[in-house]
């Protein structure tokens, strides 16, 4: 009976114990939902007050590059009017001459020259695969 007795106070102790943590967590539940519910508050302001501050830099930027462009256009324009006033003071007096001409060494050209090396080349690489070719010798047909 002592066993019953203590086994029933367990388990009312339990119940109760337990309806108080459930009651607590739902208390708790609501404050939290509201304290959720204000820190989203304060994240969107957040969020507008950095949208706001992009918009405010994208705007300057595109002030700041249309204003290099501009200058940029001036600059060109000023370039070529500087040129084309140089054109016209020279009244088609200057002549461009080539400053160099054909070039030939023991009277041939550079393309020739070109050619001649590429040759010699091209026989010394056959020629030293066949001295090595002809080196390797087959035993294996005896």
């Amino acid at each position: 009976m002592k066993k019953f007795i203590i086994s029933s106070v367990l388990v009312i102790a339990f119940i109760v114990s337990s309806y108080t943590v459930f009651a607590a967590n739902t208390a708790t539940g609501n404050v939290m939902s509201n304290v959720g519910d204000k820190i989203q508050n304060v994240a969107e302001g957040a969020r507008n007050a950095v949208g706001n501050m992009e918009n405010g830099i994208e705007n300057g930027a595109m002030n700041a590059k249309n204003t290099i462009t501009g200058a940029t256009g001036n600059m060109e324009n000023s370039a070529q009017d500087t040129t084309n006033s140089i054109m016209n003071t020279m009244n088609g007096n200057y002549t461009a001459e080539r400053t160099a001409g054909d070039v030939t060494v023991l009277g041939m050209s550079t393309n020739t020259w070109t050619w001649l090396i590429i040759g010699i080349v091209g026989a010394a690489i056959v020629g030293l695969v066949w001295y090595y070719g002809a080196q390797y010798e087959h035993k294996d047909f005896e």
